[in-house]
């Protein structure tokens, strides 16, 4: 155990006093663990203390959930090691072991490199290891923009990403977890394993009585991370998934993997006219719209770019490897979308290619330029130029806020239904441009779930698109969409929370956290007051 105390004066761990929100905190301690055994006994004496502590992980979220407000802060990021690996023979899955603090790119190449260190594994899961290298190869999908997220992050918050369209979310894999919890005043280290416990059952865990949930009107083609989650019959892992840290530090995740598709293939289009581009998208999606056929295969990924954010790219061009190795971006091209496609054969990528571009000018898609990525060094550059958008913004707020040190990062993360798409768009662009503030608007679109990034300028702005999108909040809400789609609510969404569910809602929240975490100490202020 590694342990910092941290001086107001002293400006040397500053970064982990803010995450990509740029929210503020502060702390008495900065404490990292290595082992789960380390965890324990700082829980404990933290009970002993009464001190709060606060989890972190990479520090890659922008909702402030991992930004302390005093007391100690449990940092994940040097437990980084894989655990292990298992394999199901029922469904014919390899499962791999990790700590909460490794990242998602250091999972990835390990995957693709097979090169893990297995000193410390027992010896079946050295033997599963040898099985795993000689099948085929296998990743994990969730593709969150934020390829720095740790595993630990992507799982309090259940990180989806572009791919999700596919895939689903971080939830969808996660076998078990291992996570130390404080029960009766005393830390505990308790194995949740998917498929041993339903949530109706927990009472057989922690000697309660559970109060069952009534806030969400579950809607599984809704992506949705607004608060706690439930569904009837829901597995008790999925409690702990998503609920931002509240209940305790995981240390253990294991999650599923899936194989490697054959071929991947990216294609950056470019709009001409963005009046038929939601017609593209249901179309996309397999809607029967249009007498054009439905496509063989549908993308593992729908992302959009209005005008705004190809002229910041555009601008960054000078500053970024990742914007320079490709074209310049037309002034005329009114947006873009970016379609992510894994296929695994080779017919299927003839079908899907003759079919889209067959499409193009039904569409209003420009038909004279688009970027395709097949070569997987090309692959790579179309990946690395999405994911440089955020950090474009990021950079630009930052910078914003070294004039205005009173504002902070305003980026929305709401979600609607496929019926609400076109208004939800129409919403945003109409309101950012009568109140005449600068926004950027991308994200995953086919899964209707629009970023909305603000640039304020000053404080008076910043205040004015707070309220705005509380505004949004609102209207998304009788869309019957959702406040937060992937991010979380951590510290800085708990109104639009507030504004999605009623109070008996949340005090039902309140009642889970205070009979699994009941000393109140850990994560205090993230989710819930």
């Amino acid at each position: 155990m590694k342990r910092i105390r941290l001086n107001q004066n002293d400006d040397t761990y500053s970064d982990y006093l803010m995450d990509a929100s740029l929210l503020q905190g502060h702390a008495e301690e900065l404490v990292f663990c290595h082992t789960t055994k380390e965890v324990k006994v700082l829980l404990d004496e933290c009970y002993m203390n009464q001190k709060p502590l606060t989890i972190q992980g990479a520090m890659t979220g922008i909702c402030g959930g991992g930004v302390p407000g005093g007391g100690c802060i449990l940092n994940l990021s040097e437990m980084n090691d894989v655990k292990g690996m298992s394999y199901n023979e029922t469904s014919d899955t390899f499962s791999i072991k990790v700590a909460p603090g490794l990242l998602l790119k250091d999972l990835n190449n390990l995957l693709l490199s097979q090169k893990i260190n297995t000193s410390n594994w027992t010896d079946e899961d050295k033997r599963t290891y040898e099985s795993f290298i000689k099948a085929k190869p296998k990743f994990f999908p969730p593709d969150p923009t934020e390829v720095m997220a740790s595993i630990g992050g992507m799982v309090a918050c259940d990180a989806s990403g572009a791919c999700s369209f596919k895939y689903g979310s971080t939830r969808d894999y996660v076998e078990s977890i291992k996570v130390v919890i404080l029960i009766e005043g005393v830390s505990e280290v308790v194995t949740i394993k998917r498929g041993h416990y339903t949530y109706k059952e927990i009472n057989t865990l922690f000697h309660c009585d559970m109060p069952l949930p009534r806030w969400r009107v579950h809607n599984k083609y809704l992506k949705d991370v607004a608060g706690l989650y439930y569904t009837d019959d829901m597995d008790l892992v999925d409690l702990f998934i998503g609920s931002e840290g509240l209940f305790g530090v995981i240390t253990e995740v294991e999650l599923k993997l899936i194989n490697t598709p054959e071929i991947k293939m990216g294609l950056m289009l470019f709009l001409d006219k963005t009046d038929k581009m939601i017609d593209f998208i249901n179309w996309l999606r397999g809607d029967n719209i249009s007498d054009i056929e439905s496509l063989t295969e549908k993308p593992c990924a729908i992302e959009y770019f209005d005008k705004h954010t190809f002229e910041m790219l555009n601008d960054f061009r000078d500053l970024k490897t990742e914007i320079s190795q490709l074209p310049s971006i037309s002034d005329l091209h009114q947006g873009g979308l970016y379609l992510e496609f894994h296929l695994n054969e080779e017919a299927l990528l003839d079908d899907v290619m003759a079919q889209l571009f067959d499409s193009l000018n039904t569409f209003g898609i420009n038909e004279a330029e688009q970027w395709l990525a097949l070569e997987s060094s090309d692959y790579d550059k179309l990946k690395n130029f999405r994911h440089s958008v955020p950090e474009c913004v990021n950079i630009l707020v930052a910078n914003q806020k070294l004039i205005e040190p009173t504002i902070n990062k305003i980026g929305t993360d709401m979600a609607v239904p496929n019926e609400a798409l076109h208004d939800v768009l129409t919403m945003y662009q109409t309101d950012s441009k009568n109140k005449k503030i600068k926004t950027f608007v991308f994200g995953h679109i086919g899964d209707n779930h629009l970023h909305v990034n603000i640039i304020p300028k000053d404080y008076n702005e910043y205040s004015m698109s707070l309220d705005l999108v509380k505004a949004w909040g609102n209207q998304v809400i009788k869309w019957r969409g959702t406040v937060t789609a992937e991010h979380g609510i951590g510290k800085l969404k708990k109104e639009l929370l507030k504004q999605m569910m009623t109070h008996r809602d949340i005090e039902s929240m309140k009642t889970i956290k205070k009979i699994i975490e009941p000393s109140g100490l850990i994560n205090q202020g993230t989710l819930l007051d």
